[in-house]
């Protein structure tokens, strides 16, 4: 085989490694981002919905395909594969046109790494894209002749305009949406931000907090997340200037003008706190603002805040909505109550321990009274404790840092020990 030949092969193959290692190594967030962002279900019910939808076809595959992206390597080998496949088929379809054929390959390419560019924005759903490699397939279909061309030439044409017919808007039907998305630079500080709440979702806060403290400028974001571990690891005091700017989450005020980065951020707090109506809330919240309303990361805080409130019949819901899903459906499994009513994850019986087991009646969502409610109800909630004090040190309320020490630590610690605390309590 001719060097000429293959080269031009040789050129594809090292567009799709460039892809592929992008978004493997420096865009591999976005990945679970959009994962968590949506909802699939393997039910016939579910699948039906789609049929209502423009370009159904792509949406479903795309969505089918999206849930893949929780298995690692998965998200940048799905794409990147999609991207090759509609490269040569636009190149294919190039060919057919008489376009020559290096041409038709830098065509492809160009295909190629336009389509990486839509992908760059994190918002952009695969569906979209399919919907462009489904149209390609419809036009090249169109214009392959071949396989229905008969003997005589009267008959050979009108077998073609009877397919014409009969694809073209079959392939609008399936696959054309108006909306086919924006080319745009890959946004990596959208991307760092990804990381660091990826890193904290899924545990591995050792590497999220290296990361934090490797920021010459960290976001507040970043410093949101660093403080819960620290917290949650009762060292809140010790590190509380240790990254700036200092952000406990603790002044966020949810309601129409937060942002659902706002929204999802004191929704892990309030679930790190122990307080699962509010977690609860805003996991509804942050659905409202997904796509369609459906976001499978929140709909599993659904099932995990009414677990550790003990309503079981809320979580079994959630839960059996996630049992007809790939990649959550061994944990809805794994984590329905036993008989006795123990929750079988030692993490979610630990959170049960400092949660509200009493109604309450709030006028508001100021984190303060939901600081000092959940003290009330447990004055060993040592979250909870941290977070009020260092809230009362933060904006400079010394009065009432005093009085949240006499009220809620001593009576539970005695004298305060921390350096910050015996510092300040002292003064």
């Amino acid at each position: 085989m001719k060097i000429k030949n293959i080269a031009p092969y040789i050129a594809v193959l090292i567009t799709s490694l460039g892809i592929w290692s992008f978004f493997q190594f420096a865009y591999e967030y976005s990945f679970y981002y959009k994962e968590q962002n949506q909802l699939f279900l393997m039910s016939a019910d579910y699948l039906a919905t789609y049929f209502d939808r423009k370009a159904w076809a792509a949406n479903m595959a795309g969505d089918f395909l999206t849930q893949l992206y929780y298995y690692t390597y998965a998200g940048a080998a799905i794409l990147t594969a999609i991207i090759t496949v509609t490269g040569l088929m636009f190149t294919c379809l190039l060919r057919k046109i008489s376009v020559k054929r290096p041409l038709a390959f830098i065509g492809g390419i160009a295909m190629m790494i336009l389509a990486a560019a839509l992908n760059f924005d994190v918002e952009y759903r695969l569906g979209q894209f399919l919907s462009i490699t489904g149209l390609l397939l419809t036009l090249i279909i169109l214009t392959t002749p071949k396989w229905i061309r008969l003997r005589e030439h009267a008959r050979s044409t009108t077998a073609g305009a009877i397919v014409a017919i009969i694809c073209l808007p079959l392939g609008i039907w399936m696959f054309w949406q108006p909306n086919l998305g924006k080319l745009q630079k890959p946004d990596m500080a959208v991307e760092k931000y990804l990381e660091i709440e990826s890193l904290y979702y899924f545990g591995r806060h050792d590497e999220m907090l290296a990361k934090v403290q490797e920021m010459p400028n960290p976001t507040k974001e970043a410093a949101f997340y660093y403080y819960l571990v620290m917290a949650q690891r009762r060292q809140l005091p010790e590190v509380i200037n240790k990254v700036k700017p200092v952000n406990l989450g603790t002044l966020y005020e949810i309601g129409p003008k937060s942002t659902p980065v706002e929204i999802k951020m004191v929704g892990e707090l309030y679930f790190a706190l122990g307080d699962m109506t509010l977690a609860e809330r805003e996991a509804l919240l942050a659905c409202v603002f997904s796509p369609d309303n459906r976001n499978v990361r929140m709909v599993k805080r659904l099932a995990e805040a009414n677990l550790v409130a003990g309503d079981y019949p809320a979580a079994m819901k959630y839960l059996r909505i996630l049992d007809n899903t790939l990649a959550y459906s061994r944990w809805a499994k794994a984590n329905r109550p036993t008989r006795n009513g123990r929750l079988r994850s030692m993490s979610l019986n630990n959170k049960r321990e400092y949660a509200i087991k009493n109604d309450t009646l709030r006028t508001n969502a100021n984190c303060r009274d939901v600081l000092t409610t959940l003290l009330t109800a447990n004055p060993h909630n040592r979250v909870a404790l941290d977070y009020l004090l260092c809230t009362d040190y933060i904006v400079g309320a010394r009065d009432m840092f005093m009085d949240d020490m006499r009220r809620y630590y001593i009576p539970v610690y005695g004298q305060p020990t921390e350096p910050m605390y015996r510092e300040l309590f002292k003064n």
